[in-house]
């Protein structure tokens, strides 16, 4: 579970630390600042991220995300909308599942990712929904008198 949750932020953290250096360097794909459209990129802001080049590819891949996650048995928002609506219609669960994993998560992993080829998008699309649902998922943990002892059983 650290493992993923790991794998996942890896990524973002490098693209956060190595966008001001491309940007002082003059560019890359998918750097600048959201006014330079000479290159014949999309701006990268909220009303446009759905012309950006393989927005659509990621909503897809999240999509798939999404279903590994609920058979890694990831918790959704029914655990969360539970506290305030205990008695929440399937269909509402559905839609808030799939805007917060499938719609937010095309979102999310076009702009933070930005995806420059096919295998990227695939990758920002999937890694969403799979981090979020570890991240949120509550796990059991080990009582000392079950958890097995250092260097595995004996």
């Amino acid at each position: 579970m650290r493992l993923l949750l790991l794998l996942t932020l890896i990524p973002i953290a490098f693209q956060l630390s190595i966008t001001p250096i491309l940007r002082a360097q003059g560019g890359g794909p998918g750097v600048g600042d959201s006014s330079d459209t000479t290159r014949g990129e999309v701006q990268r802001d909220i009303p446009n991220m759905h012309k950006a080049p393989f927005f659509w590819t990621v909503m897809f891949a999240s999509v798939v995300g999404w279903i590994l996650g609920i058979v890694k048995g990831f918790d959704g928002s029914r655990d969360w909308l539970a506290r305030y609506w205990p008695t929440a219609p399937k269909p509402i669960l559905f839609g808030l599942d799939f805007f917060i994993f499938v719609i937010v998560g095309a979102y999310v992993g076009t702009g933070l990712y930005q995806p420059a080829a096919f295998p990227a998008a695939i990758a920002a699309g999937v890694s969403w929904p799979v981090g979020l649902g570890a991240l949120v998922s509550k796990t059991g943990v080990a009582s000392p008198a079950t958890a097995l002892p250092i260097g595995g059983p004996k």
